[in-house]
């Protein structure tokens, strides 16, 4: 039967599309992350690492490599004679999406990034910092954490720093990591007088829980303010953080792949020494302090105490010159009064009267001593 003119034309617009895709892969749309599996020994304790054909770090040492972009693989549309829908992986499940979520770089803005800003940070967009180091030898090998390898950022060098890590670290880092960036904006907050969260009746600090939150304007307002009296000394050792810096926080992957976040353990034990300093304020003598920061918006006030060195940082003894405090900020997200805490670093001993006498600082509430 002899097909007419017009229908040969429409047959050829119909057909012509899908010949393409299927021998020339123009309707790839297949960019899938790359889910690695127990088979290339990338899954231990169910957290994702490198394939196998990484070099894995030697027993108890830290592997210093370039910083690794090992988070996506690509799946081209199969060949001639093929639907291009069968040249598709499956969807992975919702366990296996959820790992190669940490393997993947959070979202961030341009500025963050090292793209448009004035900062220029060692990786890429795309790239991961962070590379995994295990312990033992041969078949013994278990992962143990993930490491930022080394890295130079304004002329300093800063790293390795850790991830999963129980405790701060006695390293300074830079306060606008990216990594760190989705922290800060998750919540829309309202900032508070943490003064008032302590009822005046009944003496008990109301707010209940804390959030991790260390805004990086205000760590370096901080860090500024305690400049000016500190001594310029440098550190002990290289990497190490200066008296009068935030030391690099305790963090971990978060769930969903947004960054990375302080573990709610870790929070609570600390809070619970922040409350027992409350306490003991109004009992005995001055355990908490108030730190006012002038900003055009109105004075924001930030609460300070110092807490045991030996539980909350990875130094093994207390120093005899330092103390360590830690940095809270009152906020309201709109259900929930909150602590926010901004991060801890070691102060001089010997500058505690001047910061007092100075007004830098001064006893966030009176006592029964007074």
């Amino acid at each position: 039967m002899r097909v007419p003119k017009l229908a040969q034309i429409l047959i050829l617009i119909w057909t012509g599309p899908r010949i393409q895709a299927a021998g020339q892969g123009s309707r790839d749309f297949t960019h899938f992350p790359h889910l690695l599996n127990e088979d290339d020994g990338s899954f231990t304790r169910g957290i994702v690492g490198a394939s196998s054909s990484r070099t894995l770090a030697d027993h108890d040492h830290i592997q210093h490599q370039d910083p690794a972009n090992f988070g996506f693989g690509r799946y081209p549309v199969q060949g001639e004679g093929v639907p291009w829908h069968e040249g598709l992986p499956e969807l992975p499940s919702d366990e296996d999406f959820f790992h190669s979520m940490i393997s993947e770089t959070p979202s961030v803005s341009g500025e963050a990034s090292g793209v448009q800003g004035k900062k220029k940070w060692p990786w890429q967009h795309s790239e991961q910092p962070w590379v995994p180091v295990y312990r033992g030898l041969g078949q013994q090998k278990e992962f143990s954490h993930y490491v930022i390898n080394p890295f130079i950022v304004d002329g300093r060098e800063f790293g390795p720093l850790k991830i999963f890590a129980d405790t701060f670290e006695s390293k300074p880092y830079p306060h606008d990591l990216p990594f760190l960036e989705p922290i800060n904006q998750q919540r829309q907050l309202q900032f508070k007088d943490f003064r008032k969260a302590r009822d005046h009746h009944t003496g008990i600090f109301r707010t209940r829980q804390t959030i991790f939150r260390p805004d990086p304007q205000m760590l370096g307002v901080i860090e500024v303010k305690f400049k000016e009296i500190l001594p310029q000394e440098e550190p002990a050792s290289k990497g190490e953080a200066k008296q009068g810096e935030f030391l690099w926080p305790p963090v971990k992957f978060e769930r969903g792949g947004a960054g990375l976040a302080m573990d709610r353990e870790f929070r609570d034990k600390l809070f619970s020494v922040t409350r027992n300093h409350i306490v003991q304020h109004f009992i005995t003598s001055d355990r908490v302090w108030r730190l006012p920061i002038a900003t055009p918006q109105g004075t924001r006030n930030i609460m300070m105490h110092i807490v045991d060195p030996q539980q909350f940082t990875d130094q093994p003894a207390r120093s005899q010159d330092s103390s360590l405090w830690v940095f809270y900020e009152a906020v309201h997200d709109g259900k929930r009064h909150l602590l926010a805490l901004l991060g801890a670093m070691y102060l001089p001993k010997s500058i505690f009267e001047e910061l007092v006498k100075g007004k830098i600082i001064s006893r966030a509430w009176l006592n029964r001593a007074q």
